[in-house]
């Protein structure tokens, strides 16, 4: 009989080595697995409780939850023009939430020195009587003063037909610069403000709305649905409790920089990680007015970014909890929503989903 051959010390401790490294591949790809299946089944668990939730509250739109870069939860509810069901892909008027973009367009424009928040009024309307006595500042942070223009009769009497069917640019601009002040120094959240400073970016820049739009955010953050009419968006608007259904919403002209964007809720979650990153050109939670929550086009209370928007029908709300990285965006074609109570319903959804995420990365350590 042929004699074994005895391992050597070093080829046997070779041996163990490889035993090893096999042992912990192996381990590495059971708990690999075991993650995918856990998330997997938390993410299912969420979808349910989420989509019972918003069905409870009667959503009709789209809804998006995420934490830090991964969605966990992206459906649509209910109708989006009476003919075809919402989905991602449908294209919402965002109304306010426009004002995000313009003021961040203006805090860019800030940076590079185009312009400055303690600029006068006068400046850039040498026909408002009080343009010496407000900044880009008190536009910014809502405390100018100057009176809403939507659904004055100081200007629109009692005709509404303007909303549907629009104004002059001229003329409306004419007749916001007209109004006598209210208030000047408190905050009161006013469409006038954001018009205002949509109308200052076109004149520093010699470009319009768009132009600007596609040079500071378009191109630099994969926005790649926008439109500039509420009235072409898919979504129309419902209200529920008068049977109202497919209603056409305000034209281009009246909400300009303070509402007339349009985007699917895809692209503002796109938007959302871009602004709170260090792609964007400032920090827009350090580099804004301390003195009150409203800057920027965003509402900040401690960790917290939101803004919410809603035309003749539509009611929407962005979230953004800088602490925890999480992002909810509802975007809703029902006039009777509340927003923010939703919100609130669906946050712990969206903790409980980290919580998991911090769990298992720590078996994994």
């Amino acid at each position: 009989m042929t004699e074994k051959k005895k391992l050597s010390g070093k080829e046997a401790g070779a041996g163990i080595g490889v035993f090893m490294v096999m042992t912990m591949l192996i381990a590495g790809i059971i708990a690999r697995f075991l993650y995918v299946s856990n998330d997997v089944l938390i993410r299912k668990y969420l979808h349910g409780k989420v989509t019972e939730t918003l069905q409870a509250a009667h959503f009709s739109g789209s809804a998006l939850i995420s934490v830090g870069d991964k969605i966990v939860y992206i459906d649509s509810i209910g109708d989006e023009n009476g003919e075809r069901p919402t989905s991602v892909e449908t294209l919402y008027p965002i109304f306010s939430l426009t004002k995000q973009f313009t003021g961040y367009m203006t805090g860019c424009l800030i940076k590079e020195g185009k312009i400055h928040r303690t600029d006068k009024l006068s400046l850039y309307f040498p026909e408002c009587v009080y343009g010496d006595e407000l900044t880009v500042s008190d536009l910014l942070t809502m405390t100018s003063g100057i009176p809403e223009y939507v659904g004055n009769e100081a200007i629109w009497g009692e005709d509404e037909s303007y909303r549907i069917e629009g104004v002059e640019d001229d003329v409306l601009l004419s007749s916001i610069l007209s109004l006598p002040l209210e208030g000047k120094g408190e905050y009161k959240y006013c469409n006038s403000n954001y018009y205002l400073l949509g109308r200052i970016i076109e004149k520093v820049t010699g470009q319009s709305y768009k132009e600007n739009l596609k040079k500071y955010v378009v191109d630099k953050c994969g926005f790649k649905h926008v439109a500039y009419d509420p009235q072409s968006a898919d979504s129309l608007g419902h209200v529920l409790k008068e049977g109202i259904k497919d209603a056409t919403e305000y034209h281009a002209s009246i909400t300009f920089g303070a509402g007339h964007l349009c985007s699917k809720i895809t692209d503002l979650y796109q938007w959302q990680r871009f602004l709170y990153s260090d792609e964007a050109e400032f920090d827009i939670f350090t580099e804004r007015d301390e003195n009150g929550e409203y800057d920027y086009g965003t509402v900040k209370s401690g960790n917290y970014i939101s803004h919410s928007g809603g035309g003749l029908y539509h009611r929407h709300l962005m979230m953004y909890d800088k602490s925890k990285d999480i992002q909810i965006i509802l975007l809703n074609n029902e006039s009777s929503l509340n927003g923010q109570i939703l919100v609130e319903a669906l946050y712990p959804y969206a903790v409980q989903y980290k919580d998991f995420i911090e769990k298992e990365n720590e078996k994994n350590v």
